[in-house]
């Protein structure tokens, strides 16, 4: 698969999800309360979407030939980026 093609898929996961979830901040802001939960500290959004590229790696790594796993990681490292960058103005 070319690059290009994993980036266009990954985008066409983050719409479709996006349609259903809503804005990435809410749904990641839900698993990072959830994650500060469960750890006892506090965990950003950004964090969130960073935790399941973690997860997709480890899946990666047992499955390497598995193509969902890097398209997943690729579109969570994009939210990440998002949420790290983006202004505010779903909250405006």
């Amino acid at each position: 698969m070319k690059a290009s093609e994993a980036l266009s898929n990954a985008n066409e996961i983050i719409q479709n999800r996006g349609a259903i979830y809503g804005h990435p901040r809410i749904n990641q802001n839900r698993i990072a309360v959830r994650f500060s939960s469960l750890f006892e500290q506090t965990v950003t959004d950004s964090q969130a979407a960073l935790a399941m590229v973690e997860v997709k790696l480890s899946r990666i790594q047992e499955t390497p030939s598995h193509v969902d796993s890097y398209i997943d990681a690729i579109a969570y490292l994009a939210i990440a980026l998002q949420l790290q960058t983006e202004e505010d103005e779903f909250y405006v």
